[in-house]
């Protein structure tokens, strides 16, 4: 395998745990694959010397393009191409395979932990986007636990062991967007902690169904409206715990299900003969014509 992320940093172990090992399982190594992470919009000279090298089937695994403005004509070039980011304009391409974005290093393990729950919701993490309506909406709701940092990686930010305590003790876990893209690893911490993730429709869509499927996560119109949705569970604790299970129990086949697929991918297997439904519902999406005009008019700005 070659590399041009450090895949020891933020989701790294999501990757080796989830999906290279998956990949290795299936191709039965990793001598042609690639995994290729940056900031800039074109591809590094190494990918590009890569994906022209005529040995083999290829695989990329991509990586950061948060703002979809990431070159993607070299796809092409490759057999397989695994990204996080869901990006609908990149449907139509039946070698293009779209994952969740992933854990950061803390929160890696093969089971959620069900701990009793001390908070009926959390939120840890700086405020941005639409992140101080979403924390407006839920002030007036009692049981909250809220750490605010200055941001990524800051002085004042939780120590991943702590904030995955947090989670791990409260029925709920707000997820806001990320800088640009509705994704963020607190989705799967989330589910890796035993909560349930809170979250709003993104451009008029329950956007996580193209990563997780028909999932059990909360999912508003807005964030007035998911406050409102958790208030439900305030006075009903035998109810939140029953939920949690629920998600819990769904989440490990969820898991389950996508390691089989990346094996099933990398030997070639056809989307149809997939066990996650949101392969074929990714696929979908390249009919959706006004989702992805909206997608376009919504990250153009990124593109300059």
């Amino acid at each position: 395998m070659k590399e041009t992320a450090n895949l020891g940093n933020f989701e790294g172990k999501y990757l080796k745990e989830i999906v290279l090992s998956a990949l290795e399982n299936g191709r039965g190594d990793l001598s042609g694959v690639v995994v290729y992470s940056g900031l800039q919009r074109e591809p590094s000279a190494n990918i590009v010397e890569f994906s022209e090298d005529g040995a083999g089937n290829k695989v990329l695994v991509h990586l950061s393009d948060e703002k979809l403005r990431h070159r993607r004509g070299i796809y092409s070039s490759f057999s397989i191409v695994f990204r996080n980011y869901f990006d609908p304009r990149l449907s139509f391409r039946r070698n293009v395979f779209q994952l969740p974005l992933g854990w950061t290093f803390s929160f890696s393990g093969s089971e959620p932990t069900l701990r009793s729950s001390q908070h009926l919701w959390s939120f840890c993490g700086a405020v941005k986007t639409d992140r101080r309506i979403m924390l407006d909406s839920f002030a007036p709701l009692d049981g909250g636990f809220v750490h605010i940092a200055s941001g990524w990686d800051s002085h004042n930010q939780l120590a991943p062991a702590e904030m995955r305590k947090i989670y791990e003790s409260s029925t709920f876990v707000l997820c806001p967007q990320g800088n640009a893209h509705v994704d963020s690893f607190r989705v799967m911490e989330a589910l890796q902690s035993g909560s349930v993730p809170v979250t709003v429709k993104f451009l008029g869509k329950d956007f996580f169904r193209y990563t997780f499927g028909d999932h059990p996560f909360i999912v508003a119109n807005d964030w007035g409206h998911a406050a409102e949705l958790v208030a439900e569970f305030r006075d009903k604790p035998d109810e939140a715990r029953v939920l949690r299970e629920k998600v819990a129990t769904w989440y490990r086949g969820y898991v389950g299900d996508l390691s089989w697929d990346i094996a099933a991918i990398g030997r070639g297997e056809r989307r149809r003969g997939l066990k996650s439904a949101f392969f074929q519902i990714q696929r979908n999406a390249a009919f959706d014509i006004p989702l992805q005009a909206r997608v376009s008019l919504r990250f153009r700005k990124y593109r300059k």
